[in-house]
């Protein structure tokens, strides 16, 4: 029997990889998106040294999961592609919607069944939300430039502003003197406050306890600032990811 699985996570500026053992994640590596030919180098040699193995992957990009997935294909390894439609454990959803999102809410519901509402904000190349109830119910969701695309827009569209990196940011006074704390500051706190300000709203529309966990490659950076978020689970997505391939397969049963 199959127990080991490797989770591949491919988003838009990441891709992750994940080895789980049933259920518990005993591994992660991740890759930037720019460097795929080094990931599947990566998993290639991670697949023949352990033999066996099963592997899920889900993408937000088709043509990258396609030409991994063609780089694996030669392995004696079954490969499950994960796709929003063709899952049964998030239900009530809309045509388009991201698999990443789906793979949240499912370990979400998996992780905190004790939570009637759960609300997930993943910090990515887009901020979202994604809101479910622990029957699997999707409620819906809100979706907004990530952190790090908006200083990237800051400088591509005004020709007279700087790009600002992100990295060490701190923030000692809110009103800047200069004009990169200028535009850091009013990044991370406008960023901040549409975060706080979808949390109210998403409670008071749905009208009962909502559990916010934050995830994504922005977690560590945000959580402390967002006073609405409950729980900050960085493996989030992957555990996801683990969750619905190990459904689709014929041997694991839940």
């Amino acid at each position: 029997m199959i127990n080991k699985f490797l989770c591949i996570d491919i988003g838009n500026s990441r891709l992750s990889v994940g080895l789980f053992h049933e259920h518990k994640l005993i591994e992660r590596n991740d890759f930037r998106i720019q460097q795929l030919e080094l990931a599947i180098v990566f998993l290639v040699n991670k697949i023949k040294l352990i033999k066996q193995v099963r592997v899920i992957v889900s993408s937000v990009i088709p043509d990258l999961a396609k030409k991994l997935i063609d780089a694996l294909s030669n392995l004696n390894v079954k490969i499950i592609e994960l796709k929003s439609n063709e899952q049964n454990i998030i239900t009530n959803i809309y045509d388009g919607i991201g698999i990443d999102r789906i793979a949240n809410a499912t370990a979400a519901i998996k992780l905190y069944s004790d939570k009637e509402v759960i609300g997930i904000i993943d910090f990515g190349s887009a901020t979202t939300l994604t809101v479910v109830e622990n029957s699997g119910k999707f409620l819906g969701g809100l979706i907004t430039l990530g952190i790090s695309k908006t200083f990237k827009a800051i400088s591509n569209y005004l020709d007279q502003l700087p790009e600002v990196d992100l990295d060490g940011l701190k923030i000692a006074s809110p009103l800047a003197f200069d004009t990169d704390k200028a535009i850091a500051n009013g990044c991370f706190l406008s960023h901040i406050g549409t975060v706080d300000c979808w949390i109210n709203t998403v409670k008071t529309h749905v009208n009962k306890d909502v559990y916010i966990i934050g995830t994504g490659g922005f977690i560590q950076v945000l959580a402390g600032f967002c006073s609405g978020i409950n729980l900050a689970v960085t493996d989030l997505t992957l555990t996801g990811v683990n969750y619905l391939g190990q459904a689709q397969s014929p041997i694991i049963k839940f």
